[in-house]
């Protein structure tokens, strides 16, 4: 049941939705994460700045497509923050002085048409003579949900909203009494009740 509320957040939430879990899926993969952006205007094609565990920096955008596809459309509507991915360098205190790794991030499926719009850029690259880091790595909704399993028992962000208190009221083991504050309020989202609203427990 856990691995089905989970999967049931992943496919209904956008980017800044799931941007905290994210930051921490990657450091329980071992990253270090040194930026997390608000979404200003000036983001420079990067989300979020992290150096994995080989000392490798790497540059993340995500993409929110809950329960949807990365299509070929959206795909070249983002071309240009992709060429900012790749091309542009992070600069940023701490950072090593190094071609970074790039990694485009969806929750969502990636069409047949983007997997080979992917492949097709990075060929060129490849061309252009790039570093080997400089090409685009893609995270998909198997990966995402996979992390997200993995690392579940260690957070829970605010943004779980009401699957975080549906999970909850799933863990708990029946030996101590119920939490009936978790309870009131997880229905009470359910149920769409308003804030006056109140469900008294005996």
């Amino acid at each position: 049941m856990q691995e089905r509320l989970i999967e049931h957040w992943l496919d209904s939430i956008g980017e800044r939705g799931y941007q905290a879990a994210f930051v921490q899926m990657l450091a329980g993969e071992g990253h270090t994460v040194v930026h997390s952006t608000r979404h200003s205007p000036i983001e420079f094609g990067k989300d979020v700045i992290s150096v994995d565990a080989d000392g490798v920096p790497c540059a993340f955008q995500l993409k929110g497509n809950p329960g949807a596809r990365l299509t070929l459309t959206q795909w070249r509507e983002i071309m240009p923050q992709i060429t900012e991915l790749v091309e542009q360098p992070i600069v940023y205190p701490g950072i090593p002085d190094t071609p970074h790794k790039c990694f485009i991030v969806t929750n969502g499926e990636v069409d047949e048409e983007v997997q080979r719009a992917v492949d097709d850029l990075n060929r060129g690259y490849e061309r252009r003579k790039l570093h080997p880091n400089q090409r685009v790595f893609v995270v998909s909704r198997g990966t995402l949900l996979k992390w997200t399993n993995k690392h579940a028992g260690d957070y829970w962000p605010d943004d779980f909203s009401v699957h975080e208190k549906l999970i909850k009221m799933y863990n708990v083991d029946g030996r101590e009494p119920p939490d009936l504050e978790l309870f009131s309020e997880a229905f009470r989202r359910i149920l769409r009740l308003s804030n006056e609203a109140t469900v008294e427990c005996h």
